[in-house]
Formats: structure tokens, C-alpha cells, sequence
């Protein structure tokens, strides 16, 4: 790939990874998460280094030790983290904005690529599609924001 968009370093890299890692997690991490003897200060360290141990892996294997990838990893060192710990720490509302999230992405990639309901016959088409969808999913996300700041 010569070029990067916006929605293969966002969704690819970034989104679709996050829900990966969500979704795969290994059982010596979901155990002491589970487990109601242990702190919560505890568990979010569990869950911390397990994702820190996940970037490092990845950087080892990198061909370009500066390149884009790299520089990923750095905004991964800080972000990804926190996002696990929303996805499987105690309930919270970033608990609840984590999957609110997580399902507007999952339901904008279905409808990218929903063959089945849009037909495209031009790039301008299907460029405009893609930006009335996130659009819509952005409006929504931020409904969601603007009523938990007024609770």
C-alpha cells in the first residue's frame, strides 16, 4: 500500500484493532478480572500491562524503527490502555460510551460495505454515502455526550 486514508489509519489500525483486542483477550487476563477477591487497583494494572506487553510485541517486529508505525505505537502507549480498561473495568459511563462506540463502529463498517443495500456507480457517490453514514454516527455519539454531561 502506497498511500494511507484517514479510514485505513482510523479504522484499521486503530478502531477495528481495539475491538480485536477487546474481543480476544486471553484467559490469564479475563481470570483476575473476574475475580471479586481482587481490587479494582489490581485488575487495572492486570489489564494495563497486558495491553503495554501487546504494543511492545508489535513494535519488535517492526521493519521501519521510526517510521509510521512507530509513532502509532506511541499514541497506542497512551490510548490503548485506557480504552481496555473501559471495556473491562467496573461499570461506568465510560464503560457505557466504550460499547456505545464500538457498536456505531461496527454498524458503520456493515454499512460500508453493505452490497446488498447500496449499489455505487461512481467514486463521488460512494464518497458521499460514506460521509452522510459517519456523519449520522459522529450526530449520534454526540447526542449521547451532550445528555451524560447534563446528568
Amino acid at each position: 500500500m502506497k498511500n494511507f486514508t484517514f479510514y485505513d489509519i482510523f479504522f484499521d489500525f486503530i478502531a477495528l484493532n481495539v475491538i480485536a483486542d477487546t474481543e480476544n483477550v486471553p484467559t490469564a487476563v479475563k481470570q483476575p478480572l473476574q475475580n471479586r477477591w481482587i481490587s479494582v487497583s489490581m485488575k487495572k494494572t492486570t489489564v494495563m500491562f497486558y495491553t503495554w506487553s501487546r504494543i511492545k510485541t508489535k513494535r519488535a517486529y517492526m521493519v521501519e524503527p521510526k517510521g509510521f508505525f512507530y509513532h502509532l505505537y506511541e499514541v497506542y502507549d497512551y490510548t490503548h490502555p485506557e480504552i481496555m480498561w473501559a471495556a473491562f473495568g467496573p461499570e461506568s459511563k465510560t464503560k457505557d460510551f466504550f460499547f456505545i462506540l464500538k457498536g456505531q463502529i461496527i454498524y458503520f463498517m456493515k454499512d460500508m460495505f453493505s452490497f446488498k443495500s447500496h449499489q455505487f456507480d461512481t467514486p463521488d457517490l460512494l464518497a458521499k454515502e460514506i460521509f452522510e453514514n459517519l456523519e449520522h454516527r459522529v450526530k449520534l455519539l454526540s447526542f449521547y455526550l451532550d445528555e451524560e454531561r447534563k446528568t
